[in-house]
C-alpha cells in the first residue's frame, strides 16, 4: 500500500489556542497566551494571517486568498503562510502546540493571564 504524505495545501488550517489574545498596534500585533512566559510581537504580515488561523478550510485555500487579496506570486504567498504558521507553532500559540507548564506565574509583564 502506497500511503502518500498529505500535501501542504491539503492540510487543515490550524487554530489559534483558545487562550491566545491578540492586540493590534498600528500595523503590528502582540499575541500572548497563558502558557507563554512573554508576549510575541507579530509583524504586519503575521498580524493579518494570524487572524486566518481559525481551523476553517485548508492551507491551499488560505494561500489562494492571499494571492487574490494581496496580489503576490503564489510561491511568495506559500512562503509567508508557512513562515507565519511556523512562528505561531514555535511560540506555542496554536491549539496543537506544546505548552510550557507554570510559565505564566513568574511573568512580571502582565498582572493577570489573558482572558479569551
Amino acid at each position: 500500500m502506497n500511503r502518500r504524505k498529505p500535501n501542504f495545501e491539503d492540510r487543515a488550517v490550524p487554530t489559534l489556542a483558545t487562550d491566545v489574545l491578540v492586540r493590534a498596534f498600528d500595523t503590528e500585533s502582540i499575541a500572548w497566551a497563558s502558557n507563554r512566559p512573554a508576549p510575541v510581537l507579530l509583524d504586519p504580515v503575521a498580524s493579518i494571517l494570524a487572524r486566518c488561523f481559525d481551523g476553517e478550510g485548508q492551507m491551499g485555500d488560505l494561500v489562494n486568498d492571499v494571492v487574490a487579496e494581496v496580489g503576490v506570486m503564489r510561491d511568495v504567498a506559500i512562503g509567508e503562510v508557512l513562515r507565519v504558521e511556523q512562528l505561531l507553532r514555535l511560540e506555542g500559540l496554536l491549539a496543537d502546540a506544546e505548552t510550557i507548564e507554570g510559565a505564566w506565574p513568574d511573568n512580571p509583564t502582565f498582572f493577570d493571564p489573558p482572558s479569551p
